[in-house]
């Protein structure tokens, strides 16, 4: 919806909440409930496009701002030649966009990202006999790439084949977080969400206060108003910074396109799963670990520091919301996997073992804890910390992502040194879908998608 859909939508709700209080002082008497009800909701929804209005004017002038300001930059700068050929930076990104208008594969004209490297050591080499490189002329990125307005800064960006490599690497980890998220694709400047306020099962009440009531012959109906809350993502960057020698360009290109790529890739995804279980939503996504809607087990009486006991076990399982049960894994620090092989329940006589993995413990020890996978993970806390282990349903996480990596390259800014840099940028933000914990529909216990398990230290 549009700013000015928006606008005329919350005017027309005006003018209708308006016409049901009018009707009721011309005939002289009190609203009744529906009456009562009916304005409540068309004024919440009135409220909600207020918020919407303001934050879509702010984003307008902001970007009203950022022209002006990127207008007088421009007219302020002189222009300068790209070193090597006969382009202005202006005119080689619009050979960068004619380019990528005709090369379906974006990789103009290079073999591989190898290549690519190869040719970018070789022009900035001394005594390579190679000065120049026509299809380097497209990807100049001074003018909007690494370290704007410094003379000796003249980059490469990356075509979008490579960075593309890049994104499927990221995106194909085992330990990556992020394709078990409810993940949405940010355009602009941030992604505004609608979720319930109200979680409470209590009372009958579903999705955020609708609630039902049986009714006998002619009675009069009950109102029941859900409340939405909204949940803003905004992009946050995170850059990874890789300086490469332009011996190791030239004569390694091939392996050197491996190891560029998983060296970002694994650079990035550990940042960003970390701020998923635990960022402190400031300057990052907001994590599990960091989130009001986790609920926090409590250890057993008399449990000794640093271990992991079966009715633990049963405990967390007990408080994860049934609804997230089908999709939810257990995820623990590797240091627990000790206290796997100890985890009973049953009598001081007769125990049962309460973690086996598949074929017994002669077996890969990979496994299931109440019918659910079991998976070592890097980002979990140490043995004995709150998140050492955990149980999630990540489906209750929203992930917001702009875009892919984006890439360049510069030879300038390490030029005394021989080396090339490489830089890459990804932005993403997230947080729980819930801000507080599920109140049982019957009984005092509250439930979650997220379970941990209380410090024992």
């Amino acid at each position: 919806m549009t700013l000015q859909e928006m606008r005329t939508r919350k005017a027309a709700l005006v003018d209708q909440a308006s016409a049901l209080d009018a009707k009721a002082k011309t005939e002289n008497r009190d609203l009744t409930a529906e009456e009562t009800a009916q304005i409540d909701g068309i004024l919440d929804e009135a409220d909600a496009l207020a918020e919407q209005i303001k934050t879509g004017e702010r984003a307008e002038a902001r970007t009203e701002r950022l022209t002006a300001h990127t207008q007088a930059l421009k007219a302020a700068v002189k222009p300068r030649v790209i070193p090597g050929t006969t382009f202005t930076p202006e005119e080689g990104l619009e050979v960068l966009g004619a380019t990528a208008r005709h090369d379906k594969s974006k990789r103009f004209g290079f073999v591989n990202a190898g290549d690519f490297y190869r040719t970018i050591a070789a022009v900035a080499t001394p005594g390579s006999g190679m000065r120049h490189d026509d299809r380097l002329d497209g990807l100049f990125a001074a003018a909007t790439g690494m370290n704007v307005g410094d003379p000796a800064s003249g980059g490469f960006a990356v075509p979008p084949a490579f960075s593309n490599q890049i994104w499927g690497e990221l995106d194909a980890d085992p330990d990556n977080l992020m394709p078990l998220c409810d993940t949405y694709t940010i355009e602009g400047e941030s992604l505004d969400l609608l979720t319930v306020k109200d979680v409470s099962k209590a009372s009958g009440s579903i999705y955020g206060g609708a609630i039902a009531y049986w009714m006998a012959e002619a009675d009069q109906m009950t109102a029941s108003n859900p409340k939405l809350r909204k949940i803003k993502l905004e992009p946050k960057e995170l850059g990874a910074y890789i300086p490469v020698t332009n011996k190791l360009l030239t004569l390694n290109a091939v392996a050197l396109e491996q190891f560029i790529t998983r060296a970002a890739s694994g650079a990035i995804m550990y940042q960003v799963n970390d701020a998923i279980v635990n960022g402190s939503g400031a300057g990052k996504p907001q994590g599990v670990l960091a989130s009001a809607c986790r609920v926090v087990v409590a250890k057993e009486s008399q449990q000794t520091a640093t271990t992991i006991k079966g009715p633990n076990v049963d405990n967390m399982w007990a408080r994860l919301y049934g609804r997230s049960r089908a999709n939810s894994k257990w995820f623990y620090n590797q240091d627990c996997e000790g206290q796997f092989g100890q985890m009973v329940v049953g009598t001081s006589t007769v125990n049962q073992m309460v973690y086996l993995p598949p074929g017994g413990l002669s077996a890969a020890p990979y496994g299931m804890l109440k019918g659910r996978p079991a998976l070592p993970l890097d980002y979990c806390q140490t043995l004995g910390a709150e998140g050492d282990i955990i149980l999630a349903d990540f489906k209750a996480y929203a992930l917001g992502i702009h875009g892919g990596i984006e890439s360049a390259m510069s030879m300038h800014i390490r030029f005394d040194y021989n080396e090339s840099v490489f830089r890459f940028m990804f932005a993403v933000d997230g947080q729980p879908w819930l801000n507080t914990t599920i109140a049982a529909a019957k009984g005092s216990a509250t439930y979650s998608p997220f379970v941990v398990l209380a410090v024992r230290s």
